[in-house]
């Protein structure tokens, strides 16, 4: 377990280095706008987890109605027309 931790750190590190010191070499500013361009990534990344964390413990717990709520869908069980 701990070497895995250590060789995916690692090679996460080299391959950001790999991208990120010749983007700086080349430019100081195309270096900061790649390392920008990277931790929106990183942060849009972990938002997609959040949320749908959020819809897999509504389906896990048959919260049906959080669910909807989740996904900012209408629940068709609260339509409050008469469907004809």
């Amino acid at each position: 377990g701990v070497l895995l931790v250590i060789v995916v750190c690692a090679s996460a590190s080299v391959v950001a280095a790999a991208i990120l010191v010749p983007c700086y070499i080349i430019s100081p500013i195309l270096g900061c706008v790649v390392e920008a361009v990277m931790t929106y990534q990183m942060l849009a990344t972990k938002c997609l987890k959040d949320e749908s964390m959020k819809v897999y413990k509504a389906f896990e717990n048959n919260d049906y109605s959080r669910l909807f709520d989740t996904a900012k869908v209408k629940d068709p069980a609260r339509n409050t027309r008469n469907n004809e």
